[in-house]
């Protein structure tokens, strides 16, 4: 009986979700229309625009993302001369993340963007975007 209620918490836990990635996904939609961009690259290019994770171990750490995810997706982005990778002078075993001047650009042109669709696609409540009929 313990273990009944359990699943049924789990269960509530887990259909509840929906309510949390169709938001995502629809911001994702937004961003790939508007900007070019997966999320999850214009996460990596906000994290390195705001602070220190300039190596990719610590900008995996940040963001959650595993090694092999956050490589792809930074190779997309030096593709696309976002960024750039270069030996660290004081550890030739590590890497730098540099955003390129255009890298720069894209991050403003991302804080522009955030704040003319979050309003209009999110409520009051930040965590709860709004639904539409």
């Amino acid at each position: 009986m313990g273990n009944n209620s359990v699943n049924q918490i789990s269960i509530a836990d887990l259909c509840g979700l929906r309510g949390i990635l169709l938001p995502i996904n629809r911001l994702e939609s937004l961003i790939q229309k508007s900007l070019g961009l997966s999320l999850n690259q214009a996460m990596v290019l906000c994290s390195l625009a705001r602070g220190p994770a300039n190596t990719p171990k610590n900008l995996s750490d940040q963001l959650g993302l595993s090694s092999p995810t956050l490589s792809r997706i930074l190779g997309n982005l030096e593709k696309k001369h976002l960024l750039h990778r270069r030996l660290s002078p004081s550890d030739r075993r590590s890497l730098l993340l540099e955003l390129t001047p255009e890298g720069l650009r894209t991050t403003q042109a991302i804080e522009v963007w955030q704040q003319s669709v979050f309003p209009v696609h999110f409520s009051d409540n930040k965590n709860h975007p709004r639904s539409e009929s």
